[in-house]
């Protein structure tokens, strides 16, 4: 997965939740652009960061990183307007991706 130069924002809001997300569109640098959750489709509108970390080998026999994306959503549909405009927190794990709700409405 190609990725820009990582930045780190210097505050991380408290997360209330973390979720399984299924990214269904991502552009060219690996950044989401659409996902689903439970059920709700949701389309990225803009992007605020995006960092690498990465996991010790001698801890999981393999070494693994992990991309995460600062984003405000919006709900695709005009009838869920649950979660519009909410910032979250979209990380990657090889093939595995969790959502993180890091804020609320801008």
């Amino acid at each position: 997965m190609a990725a820009p130069a990582a930045t780190r924002q210097s505050s991380t809001p408290r997360s209330s939740s973390v979720q399984r997300a299924l990214v269904e569109r991502c552009a060219p640098d690996g950044a989401p652009q659409q996902y689903r959750v439970g059920g709700r489709h949701y389309v990225v509108t803009e992007v605020h960061g995006h960092w690498v970390t990465g996991t010790p080998w001698w801890l999981t026999g393999q070494d693994v990183d992990t991309h995460t994306w600062r984003v405000t959503v919006a709900a695709d549909s005009p009838r869920e307007f649950r979660g519009a405009g909410q910032v979250v927190e979209l990380r990657a794990t090889g093939a595995h991706w969790r959502l993180t709700r890091v804020g609320g409405a801008r």
